[in-house]
């Protein structure tokens, strides 16, 4: 799995990555998140990149106002109702 990120957030993915030996995700570099990805993890001021690739938003987090977005259809709920 390839996942964009903000480049500011690349060390802490990958330590997280190390540390929980998710070997089954790629390496997270500091390209551009302006790509094909599977998932991403991006910060509020890449709202206009989320709306450019037409990714659709799973996760808000509050505190630090991350977003994990992916491409439209990309994922599919256990129940089957879409996100």
């Amino acid at each position: 799995m390839r996942v964009g990120d903000t480049a500011v957030l690349e060390p802490a993915i990958n330590f997280y990555r190390r540390l929980y030996k998710l070997d089954w995700m790629q390496p997270v570099t500091r390209d551009t998140p302006d790509g094909s990805y599977d998932y991403y993890v991006l910060t509020e001021q890449d709202t206009p990149l989320i709306e450019k690739l037409g990714l659709t938003v799973l996760f808000v987090d509050a505190g630090c106002a991350l977003r994990l977005p992916c491409p439209e259809g990309a994922f599919r709920r256990r129940d089957g109702i879409p996100p």
